[in-house]
């Protein structure tokens, strides 16, 4: 039960690098500036915040998942990659792990990349004709 803990809070931390960290420093910098336009303040906040968050939170992921190895043991996926490979042998070559941290980090990527293309494709305005969707 505890590793299951422990992927989930990994899980939500990837979710919190993509979305919670910058809404928030955007919502901190919305209110260090005044309106208008943005000044370069209220940028460098968001940036330099985003940048820290990110930092702490992937740090937060490594020693969650430190725990996590620790509870279970050396749990990783070794791929032989093809590359790596010599004719003459299929022993030698480089191997790569992909631990629990690795494969959720992987899967938010992909999954954010899949959204934004979806939004993107059929849901945001078209600059051609000025409609509010692409159905």
């Amino acid at each position: 039960m505890r590793a299951v803990v422990l992927v989930i809070g990994m899980a939500v931390g990837c979710v919190a690098i993509w979305t919670v960290s910058p809404l928030w420093w955007l919502w901190v910098a919305s209110q260090v500036d005044a309106g208008g336009p943005p000044t370069m303040q209220a940028i460098a906040v968001v940036l330099v915040g985003v940048v820290l968050t990110s930092l702490a939170i992937g740090k937060g992921m490594t020693i969650l998942h430190a725990r996590y190895r620790h509870l279970r043991g050396q749990h990783t996926l070794t791929v032989r990659l093809p590359w790596g490979r010599t004719q003459g042998s299929e022993r030698t070559g480089r191997q790569l792990e992909l631990t629990v941290l690795d494969v959720i980090l992987i899967s938010s990527v992909l999954i954010s990349i899949a959204i934004y293309n979806y939004w993107f494709l059929f849901e945001s305005g078209s600059p051609f004709d000025q409609r509010t969707g692409r159905h």
